[in-house]
């Protein structure tokens, strides 16, 4: 028997686009956040011959909005509460090392809005899944999942997910995945108090994505060079988004399609040296109008160098995104590129005794200006140092 009850508390400045120009900055608003969670957790090892735990959760969020020199959208302060309850059961056998293995389990959640009006929206679901592994040979597994929802206030959907893995031998292995997604608004999109015109929109719709992938791996006999790449494609039917024109709100975009190629590389050295790789190449955009999909660039990938000894540890990172396209911030919203970028992060630590170690973390360590969304800067360089007690 297992039990978590956290309590946050935390408070906020607010950006804004503040007349007469309505272009993006800081506005003088904030608001406080108080963030109630936690959870009771029962387990058993063998019962019924089956590993199962049931699990009972709850959240109560409220927040807070004070307004300062942006009164012009904000006539009063708004208050929003959240609340969620949710009881969950998954039942399994077997592991990674047996010829064969199952899970299964259901879940019921409901969830409950009440927005700065007064007004309130209810959002449950039920929801049961079951999933199994068999090992047909000593080299083909096969993986099958299924899974059921039933939404409240939308119709009830199946779902199905395949996937095979085959090892081809002198260390390489093969994989294909095929499966299919649904996903209801939440309770944010739908109650949406932020929005304008605010209020709630009867006609969105839940997304429905199918996806499929293949990869390649390939892994030294000794186990200290790993290399593989992957390649998807994902379309996703009325993908959920905010929309960057009036009305401003969540709607339905009515197909995305998603392609790409992932590779990693992993090489151990010695003396505890490693270096570790990745690269991916995403092309998102709209079947509809063809434009690429906000916020996603079409390269990025990062390089990490790292040491482990017996008493410390130490990495270096590099990350680097290509240009995206994005919307202005000055009050049009009119398309835009937000810049490409390199940052270089550092961090170690030092074993001081068994239990207690100390650490260190350096981010942006050049002093880059860079920004993942258009007009939202990121820190320049910053440290920070702390212990780390393990017992």
């Amino acid at each position: 028997l297992e039990s978590r009850l956290t309590y946050d508390e935390s408070r906020a400045a607010i950006a804004g686009f503040p007349p007469p120009n309505y272009a993006l900055g800081v506005v003088g608003d904030a608001y406080k956040t108080s963030d109630l969670s936690g959870f009771v957790r029962l387990k058993a090892d063998n019962l019924l011959g089956l590993r199962q735990d049931l699990t009972l959760l709850g959240a109560d969020t409220l927040r807070e909005g004070y307004c300062g020199r942006a009164a012009y959208y904000c006539d009063s302060p708004y208050k929003y509460r959240g609340e969620r309850a949710a009881v969950r059961w998954t039942a399994e056998v077997g592991d990674a090392a047996s010829p064969w293995a199952f899970t299964v389990g259901a879940e019921h959640k409901d969830e409950r809005a009440t927005l700065s009006d007064g007004a309130s929206r209810n959002l449950g679901e039920t929801s049961a899944f079951a999933t199994g592994r068999i090992n047909l040979t000593q080299r083909l597994s096969v993986t099958g999942a299924v899974r059921w929802d039933a939404p409240d206030a939308y119709r009830s959907a199946v779902t199905g997910r395949a996937a095979l893995s085959y090892d081809l031998g002198y260390g390489f292995r093969a994989s294909a995945t095929w499966g299919q997604g649904f996903k209801t608004p939440t309770l944010s999109e739908l109650a949406c108090d932020f929005c304008f015109p605010a209020g709630p929109d009867p006609d969105l719709k839940p997304e429905r994505a199918v996806g499929e992938d293949a990869g390649l791996t390939w892994t030294s006999h000794d186990g200290r060079v790993l290399v593989g790449v992957t390649g998807y494609q994902l379309d996703v039917m009325d993908e959920i988004e905010y929309a960057a024109s009036f009305p401003f709100r969540y709607i339905n975009v009515e197909r995305v399609r998603s392609r790409g190629v992932e590779s990693q590389a992993r090489i151990d050295l010695a003396r505890g040296f490693y270096v570790r790789a990745s690269y991916s190449f995403t092309d998102a955009k709209d079947e509809t109008t063809g434009q690429r999909q906000l916020r996603i660039p079409r390269n990025q990938g990062s390089v990490s160098a790292g040491w482990d000894g017996r008493r410390a540890h130490a990495s270096l990172t590099v990350r680097s995104e290509d240009s995206a396209p994005d919307v202005a911030v000055d009050g049009s919203f009119a398309p835009e590129t937000r810049p490409g970028f390199t940052v270089v992060d550092a961090s170690g630590g030092f074993r001081l005794t068994r239990q207690l170690e100390a650490t260190l973390t350096v981010r942006n360590l050049t002093d880059q200006k860079w920004q993942e969304a258009l007009g939202y800067a990121q820190p320049r360089a910053w440290a920070m140092v702390g212990l780390r007690l393990r017992y």
